[in-house]
């Protein structure tokens, strides 16, 4: 199989446009544009292949590697290129869709010469060596690497906590989590994510085998000892391929030295693999933002009121109360969104103050953003957030906005683009789900969450039962619902036997939605749902407007087939105007269900 980063650097004059494939640059009149990861390769593979055009499974092998991709995704890359180049899909000056078939590039297409070598890692000026050993080391782990294209790769596994009483375990799983974060930040490593690490934290397997499993080159583990304000730390680098230590060392010292620790093996790790520090690049969210051992250790154990505190510019700890401040919508009432929403805002707003440079900083104020109906806003968040670092949480995070926003099938494009990056299976989740249901994939959808295995995944598989034509569908996921929750107690165990009897239903759902004393937080959702299943769009939009314009993380089920109807109402245009989903839509890309209609107009089905 052939990609297009096995091509050998070249550069294209595309009209206006110089495509550097060696540095992976475009330029326009002299100014760069942003065009990264799948966007540029589908770029490259299109002007290797101009004039002719490339069809969609060509498209998936050369750019997706392989990878199984719809066409959909395939649609909504293309999209992402078009916008980077502001180019027009009905005028094409650069790209042009062959409907059913592909795509190819109209601009001629010229091959130049003096391309670029491809682009080097950043240099340190003052290349720092953690000891002499790991420099003997480094040449022999690249006198026996194959030379190839390859980035260095390293997994991080959970630290073992050795300490006397054995109740150190956050500290020795918030000393490895950092090496993450600091490694992850140095051009030309790749590094497996917590997820991905922490998912052998409780097997005791061979490190060579845990190292294949995550696809990585080395693999670094190693344990801490605490005693009272001393610590010590022990550290190893294990070539996966032939077992032998790369670097190994030991560190005694004070509780607030640990931050020096952190660094000192950061760089190690660094020189061992071969990669060259770029100025600042370690430890430039240093001790996770703080230089006070008590802060970070009240960070670790979850207390980040005190941690802010202790430190009152701590990013880390500002970002993380916030998040934990809005999670808490999941399980209040609607009408308490408002003042949860501006209590998360004031925190998440203050950690990109103190950190503008993290990305999960931008990421975590985007998503407060949207929750206020700030939806464009929160679009230049994640862009921001994205050019900072395009990992597996904004990419999750960007993702769950779009199919917030009715934008599914780039939603998909974009979710799709963060599994590619796992090196590891993960359990889906409902929102992931939500894209599948909302684009007619029921198959698809029952399939993820069987593996959800949670009281979770079978009411996930009762709203996917509402969108088929099957009261025997709906009445046996009901069946398998846990008894013991409210939603269950009030509407799915009452509701289930009356299905059939339309008119009885909805009468008992118009109680119920009405009834103060009986109360959970996806009330108005659930009723909604099951009323539009009824066929009455009326009622169901009327219920769920009682939620809607105080909180958007449920959203997503509007886009979901069984709610066709109330898309259609005259309701439902007023409201996706009052919470600015129009401005959203005609700046940044209409949904899958909604377009314009004229100049000013739109419709929905």
């Amino acid at each position: 199989m052939h990609t297009a980063s096995e091509h050998l650097p070249v550069r294209y004059k595309i009209d206006d446009l110089v495509v550097d494939t060696g540095s992976r640059q475009v330029v326009r009149d002299g100014e760069p544009l942003s065009l990264v990861g799948l966007t540029f390769d589908l770029l490259q593979v299109l002007a290797e292949a101009s004039p002719s055009m490339v069809t969609y499974d060509v498209l998936a092998e050369r750019v997706w590697e392989g990878r199984p991709v719809s066409h959909e995704t395939i649609a909504q890359r293309a999209k992402m290129l078009r916008d980077a180049l502001s180019d027009d899909a009905k005028a094409p000056r650069y790209l042009e869709l062959v409907r059913g078939r592909g795509y190819r590039l109209v601009a001629e297409v010229e091959t130049l010469s003096n391309a670029s070598p491809p682009r080097p890692v950043r240099r340190h000026l003052t290349w720092i060596v953690a000891a002499l050993s790991a420099i003997a080391l480094l040449y022999f782990f690249f006198a026996r690497v194959p030379d190839d294209d390859a980035a260095p790769s390293v997994a991080v596994l959970p630290f073992v906590d050795l300490s006397q009483a054995g109740e150190q375990k956050y500290l020795a799983d918030g000393f490895a989590e950092e090496l993450i974060n600091q490694l992850s930040r140095l051009e030309g490593l790749d590094v497996a994510s917590r997820t991905e690490s922490f998912y052998f934290q409780k097997t005791n397997g061979d490190l060579q085998e845990i190292g294949r499993k995550l696809n990585v080159t080395a693999v670094l583990e190693g344990s801490i000892r605490r005693s009272e304000n001393e610590i010590r730390v022990t550290v190893q680098l294990i070539d996966v391929d032939s077992g032998y230590h790369l670097w190994a060392d030991n560190f005694d010292r004070e509780l607030e030295d640990i931050f020096a620790i952190q660094e000192e093996i950061a760089r190690a790790v660094a020189g061992a693999l071969g990669v060259q520090l770029g100025v600042g690049a370690v430890n430039e969210f240093r001790g996770a933002g703080t230089r006070n051992f008590d802060a970070y250790e009240a960070f670790l154990r979850g207390d980040f009121t005190r941690a802010m505190r202790l430190d009152p510019a701590y990013a880390a700890a500002w970002g993380a109360e916030g998040v934990r401040i809005a999670s808490t919508m999941w399980d209040n009432q609607p009408e308490d969104a408002p003042a949860i929403i501006q209590s998360a805002y004031q925190h998440v707003a203050k950690a990109t103050e103190l950190d503008p440079q993290s990305s999960q900083a931008h990421t975590n104020y985007a998503t407060l953003i949207y929750a206020t109906m700030a939806w464009s806003e929160a679009e230049t968040s994640f862009a921001r957030a994205l050019s900072l670092r395009r990992d597996v949480f904004s990419l999750e995070n960007y993702a769950n906005m779009l199919m917030r926003a009715g934008r599914t099938s780039a939603a998909q494009a974009i979710y799709e683009e963060r599994e590619a990056m796992l090196r590891l299976p993960e359990r889906p989740t409902s929102l992931r789900i939500n894209v599948d249901i909302a684009l007619g994939q029921l198959d698809a959808a029952r399939q993820k969450a069987t593996q959800m295995n949670d009281g979770a995944g079978r009411f996930t598989l009762l709203r996917i039962a509402l969108n088929e034509d099957s009261l025997d569908n709906v009445r046996m996921a009901i069946d398998e619902l846990p008894e013991n929750r409210p939603d269950y107690r009030e509407l799915y165990g009452p509701v289930r036997d009356i299905l059939d009897t339309p008119d009885v239903a909805l009468a008992f759902l118009a109680d119920l939605a009405d009834d103060p004393n009986r109360v959970w937080p996806f009330k108005y959702n659930d009723i909604a749902l099951v009323a539009a299943y009824l066929g009455d769009p009326e009622f169901a939009f009327q219920v769920f407007s009682r939620e809607l314009p105080y909180t958007t993380i449920r959203y997503g089920t509007l886009w979901y087939p069984v709610m066709a109807g109330v898309r259609k109402l005259p309701a439902f245009k007023a409201f996706v105007t009052e919470v600015n989903l129009v401005d959203y839509w005609r700046k940044h890309g209409w949904p899958d269900f909604c377009w314009p209609y004229g100049e000013e107009d739109f419709v929905c089905e």
